[in-house]
């Protein structure tokens, strides 16, 4: 609260051998909760790329970010 305010974030990574890598910070922005969404798919983005993921399965509450993800197309 108030929305838009300041935004948080948080994201888990699970790889296939179980391993677990979490991050959850305050961003220094304001803003909506679909904009935090945003920014946490952006997080777990690079979190994947810097673990040296190949392919990615996303799980997620917010259907701004899935939509995001799926493309316009996508049913």
């Amino acid at each position: 609260m108030p929305n838009p305010g300041k935004i948080g974030i948080g994201v888990v990574l699970i790889a296939p051998d179980g391993r677990c890598s979490e991050e959850s910070r305050l961003l220094n922005v304001c803003g909506c909760n679909n904009e935090a969404e945003l920014q946490a798919l952006c997080a777990a983005l690079e979190m994947a790329f810097a673990a040296g993921a190949r392919k990615l399965l996303l799980r997620g509450d917010s259907d701004v970010a899935i939509r995001y993800v799926r493309g316009p197309d996508a049913t």
